[in-house]
């Protein structure tokens, strides 16, 4: 086995992307990226990958590649929260400990060198995900897609080169037949008279996502804290996040609270489109462009993403509002669940307004911490 540092261009990072499809192929729940458009990401110059040098690790035996992981430090997330801390992303590895000790030692000592004295691992970088960890419990259900999918020994490999499990990131599944839709819209009509709030709706288009970024982004600066120990996204974040929903979801609803010109809340609920991503299979030809003419691949599954309401506005019911304003809204295309999710380290807070519209918990996510001095060995 050998362990080498990818150059950082197109030809590399596609064998990097490219990696877990192979580890996946014959597993029902994972999700593959589509190859070209994730390459693109990652060599954009606004990428948080680009910004913060991220370097690309892969283990291989005999060109056959076992495992994979990225490093990087946030340089202003750091300044911010006061740590000296890396992360890792895009941890995927064959079940085998040699490997990934090997891939681990690079990537921990690539960070240390540095100057971190911690290193979190998360998923990925992509908003969309928003800090969410390696899948911990859930590996029995019988969801045709989950994004993001891992094996359950990834945890075993973890903790045993010395990881720990860190902040939890939940998933909830509500059924819209059980959804108290007549009582929180009651609730929600009270609280919108009472805190002088309005909610409005949009589709996402070519011709407004660039203005309706903008605003999402507003709300979410004002939202953001360091206390949830990841990156602020920027507006090409986002912006990437709501363009894919945009290009593969057979439907989106972009819900802004409004007090009188002032956003002060934002939900994104879109047809959950990982089923569709499955069958392309990394590639985008010739299915997707097959399934765009036939309009074949309609979900009425969906998930709501990117929830987040000032801070002067909350415990003011604009969370309810927007959820029942998007279940409005969905339910003229049938809509059957939605799919909610926590933010990592105020789990407690989001699983009360999850319980509370009848979600039910069905995927648990972790990120891992390493604690390491920059001078020790791992």
């Amino acid at each position: 086995m050998e362990i080498r540092r990818l150059t950082n261009d197109k030809q590399d990072l596609s064998t990097f992307v490219k990696f877990p499809a192979s580890l996946y192929e014959t597993n029902k729940q994972y999700v593959p990226p589509i190859v070209n458009l994730e390459v693109e990401r990652l060599l954009n110059e606004k990428s948080l990958e680009r910004r913060n040098q991220f370097a690309y690790y892969m283990v291989f035996d005999n060109q056959k590649p076992l495992a994979r992981v990225a490093a990087g430090m946030y340089k202003n997330l750091n300044q911010k929260s006061k740590h000296e801390r890396g992360f890792l992303c895009y941890f995927d590895a064959v079940n085998n400990m040699e490997a990934a000790r090997m891939l681990l030692d690079a990537a921990t000592e690539d960070l240390k060198q540095r100057g971190a004295n911690e290193i979190l691992l998360m998923n990925s970088t992509k908003f969309s995900q928003f800090g969410k960890g390696v899948l911990v419990n859930g590996d029995s259900l019988t969801d045709a897609a989950i994004f993001p999918y891992h094996f359950a020994y990834y945890k075993d490999l973890l903790e045993s080169y010395g990881f720990v499990a860190y902040n939890k990131h939940d998933t909830y599944l509500v059924q819209a037949k059980d959804f108290p839709y007549e009582r929180f819209m009651l609730l929600s009509e009270k609280a919108m008279q009472r805190f002088h709030y309005h909610i409005e709706s949009y589709v996402l288009n070519p011709s407004n996502i660039d203005s309706l970024t903008d605003k999402v982004v507003s709300v979410i600066h004002q939202c953001y804290s360091s206390d949830w120990e990841i990156p602020q996204p920027s507006v090409y974040d986002v912006r990437t996040d709501m363009e894919e929903a945009m290009c593969f979801s057979n439907a989106n609803h972009l819900v802004f609270a409004y007090s009188d010109e002032r956003i002060v809340g934002v939900l994104f609920i879109y047809a959950n489109y990982h089923q569709r991503m499955q069958n392309y299979k990394g590639s985008l030809f010739p299915q997707y462009y097959l399934d765009r003419i036939v309009n074949s691949n309609t979900s009425k599954h969906y998930i709501a993403g990117m929830v987040f309401v000032v801070p002067d506005f909350q415990r003011k019911a604009v969370d309810l509002s927007m959820v029942c304003k998007a279940f409005t809204l969905a339910q003229n295309s049938g809509i059957e669940t939605l799919e909610v999710f926590t933010i990592p380290t105020v789990t407690a807070q989001y699983e009360r307004a999850f319980t509370s519209i009848g979600g039910l918990k069905t995927k648990e996510y972790a990120q891992f911490i390493l604690k390491c001095a920059p001078d020790t060995v791992v």
